[in-house]
């Protein structure tokens, strides 16, 4: 940006030729135009530098005169530099690395406040004994209203990058000289200074931009960790391996999960958020606040989704941070047993459970319990019954006890007295009176009581257990320090199947379908795609499925639901090369163990043909989906395989 030089019209190094400034006919013409009649043409120059000059006409300025010598007087210059002191002892590194990093002489680099007024420069001797380097100095300004169009008048302008080299100037004194600049911004996206760097137009320029633009980058990084050291941190990226550069995104949030601020990079990748001031973490992602806060405090990667479906790698420095943590520990967020609480025992990671019509159901289960009446989960094995359960119990009393119980496990005998005997009520404090007395106990304290898989239940057992949900109807109007109970029942078949079938009465079944809905197959359910990267980080925060590769896993028939895909993936990981899975890396799934190896599509109906499908599909899985192997074994060419995979 700084710049100046002897006017040396014409002089272009071959290590230039190429570069946007090189001499074409049509920015002949338009800086012909703009010397001669103070115009400018349209689409004869690059679109910022044609909306430079004409800021610059309309300040007033000729680009034949001489340039206009702007600067603040000393006592101004000094007050500036205390005002930016904090950022210039950050620029002032960045500075002396940026100096020694350029390669060529005759070259300068300087910091400039946000008002475009240097405070801060570095200049080779060459360029500072120059009539040039002898007026770019500390207190000069670089403004477009003064200076016309350079690199830290047209950053400070366009609020990015820039970069003006040769004529694109728009005073003919600057055209032998090359400027790049970059913006600095703080946590509330305004611009706090600027990095510029200046030379001859002859010096190597392709990667000083590039630098110029990290050194930016450095400072703005560190002043925002300054800027939010009593915040929560969290550093992000699309590729988890970038998460240990200088090209991470941050936001700080407070520990209610307030966003505080946020940098230019996370402006950027999280393009179409609101990112105001006002906005909460639960406004940018889809994850819980809190489970993140925990995750962060042992130190783990987190992968986050935000609202408009894109994936990130988060982390944070938690772990060093001794006195947020102990404040995060005394419950200022969600401590780590509400946390548990609400995810389940089973697992770590919140269930994904974003279909709209199951959460419309979830929600209608809710208020059903919360008004006292039972819930039937019915749906096929795998699709999620005893998650929804749990799920349920943690929006509507997260913090009560949750006592699951298998139904396959009882006897006629448990229920001479209410059940005794079922697994967890042994962990059930024992008050007075029978193991019935304990679970009305257990459920009068807010707690939730789930029976699975009821087809399983003794006939025996039924008239008690229908008895005992009408006397907790009645016991729910009663005013208790409890706030609620809930009793959640589910089923891999139809109620309406098992009772054709003998299995359960009518009367039974009509007590327990206080609310009663059925869990979708997988294949059925919208958030498909989220459920795929929620098992695959189960699996292993090394790998990511690629869009493509979800649309083939769509394709497929689940029979055993989430079970299935979990299988599946879990085969998939085994096999892989790469951290990330694409569409043909789930040629190991041809068919998993288990399942029917049929003929592609081609050969069905043929009775031969099936057979030797069959086995070159056959082998293909047991190869890992290893064509050219498969190919070797059976001495046919690796088309022919092609051929029977594709159908």
């Amino acid at each position: 940006m700084i710049c100046y030089a002897r006017p040396r019209l014409g002089t272009e190094s071959p290590s230039d030729r190429g570069d946007r400034w090189k001499l074409s006919t049509e920015f002949h013409i338009a800086r012909r135009q703009l010397e001669t009649h103070g115009q400018v043409p349209p689409g004869l120059v690059p679109g910022d530098i044609e909306n430079s000059w004409r800021r610059s006409l309309r300040a007033g300025l000729d680009p034949l005169a001489p340039p206009t010598d702007a600067a603040v007087s000393l006592p101004e210059l000094n007050e500036r530099r205390a005002r930016n002191r904090r950022i210039s002892l950050l620029a002032r590194p960045e500075l002396e690395l940026l100096f020694s990093q350029i390669a060529g002489t005759n070259f300068m680099v300087a910091f400039a406040d946000a008002d475009g007024v240097l405070l801060d420069t570095i200049a080779d001797p060459d360029f500072k004994s120059t009539p040039t380097g002898r007026t770019i100095v500390p207190g000069s300004v670089w403004k477009e209203e003064h200076r016309g169009t350079n690199a830290l008048g047209l950053a400070l302008a366009t609020r990015k990058p820039a970069k003006v080299i040769g004529q694109e100037h728009f005073f003919r004194e600057h055209a032998t000289v090359s400027c790049l600049a970059a913006p600095i911004f703080d946590s509330h996206n305004r611009i706090v200074g600027l990095i510029d760097a200046s030379s001859d137009i002859t010096a190597r320029q392709h990667h000083t931009l590039a630098l110029v633009k990290l050194a930016a980058t450095n400072i703005e990084n560190r002043l925002f960790l300054e800027d939010h050291k009593s915040s929560i941190t969290l550093s992000f990226h699309p590729r988890q391996e970038y998460l240990s550069t200088m090209s991470v995104g941050l936001l700080a949030f407070d520990l209610e999960g307030n966003l505080t601020g946020s940098n230019s990079r996370a402006v950027a990748m999280l393009n179409g958020i609101n990112l105001a001031e006002n906005s909460r973490f639960s406004d940018i992602f889809r994850n819980s606040f809190g489970e993140l806060v925990h995750r962060l405090i042992d130190g783990k990667t987190v992968q986050l989704e935000d609202w408009l479906g894109s994936t990130v790698f988060a982390a944070g420095n938690l772990a060093r941070r001794g006195d947020l943590v102990r404040r995060i520990h005394q419950g200022a967020v969600l401590s780590p047993g509400k946390a548990q609480a609400r995810a389940g025992p089973a697992t770590r990671e919140a269930p994904v459970l974003e279909d709209q019509l199951l959460r419309r159901q979830i929600k209608l289960a809710c208020n059903a319990a919360r008004a006292g009446l039972p819930v039937l989960i019915e749906g096929e094995s795998g699709t999620g019954k005893r998650t929804v359960a749990r799920e349920i119990h943690a929006l509507i009393q997260p913090l009560a006890p949750f006592l699951p119980i298998d139904c396959a496990s009882l006897s006629a005998a448990d229920f001479d007295n209410f059940p005794t005997g079922a697994p967890g009520l042994r962990a059930v404090p024992a008050a007075h009176g029978s193991p019935a007395d304990a679970i009305r106990q257990f459920l009068e304290s807010g707690g939730t009581i789930h029976f699975d898989e009821i087809s399983r239940l003794p006939a025996q057992a039924h008239f008690a257990l229908g008895r005992f949900l009408d006397d907790l109807s009645l016991r729910h109007d009663r005013p208790t320090a409890a706030a609620c109970r809930a009793v959640v029942f589910t089923t891999s078949r139809s109620a309406d199947a098992l009772e054709a079938e003998g299995w359960l009465e009518r009367d039974f079944v009509q007590r327990i379908s206080g609310y009663r809905f059925t869990l979708p197959r997988l294949e059925e359910r919208s958030d498909f795609a989220k459920i795929c990267q929620s098992i695959l980080t189960g699996i292993s925060s090394r790998h990511v499925l690629s869009k493509l590769a979800i649309e083939q896993l769509g394709q497929r028939s689940w029979p055993g639901n989430i079970r299935d895909l979990k299988r599946a993936l879990q085969l998939v990981v085994a096999n892989a090369k790469h951290p990330v899975l694409r569409k043909e890396d789930l040629q190991c799934l041809q068919a998993l163990p288990g399942d029917e190896i049929s003929a592609c599509p081609r050969c069905r109906g043929k009775a031969l043909h099936e057979q030797r499908c069959r086995k070159i599909r056959k082998l293909l899985h047991e190869c890992g989906g290893n064509v050219s192997l498969v190919a070797r074994q059976l001495g046919i060419s690796r088309t022919t395989v092609y051929a029977h995979l594709n159908g």
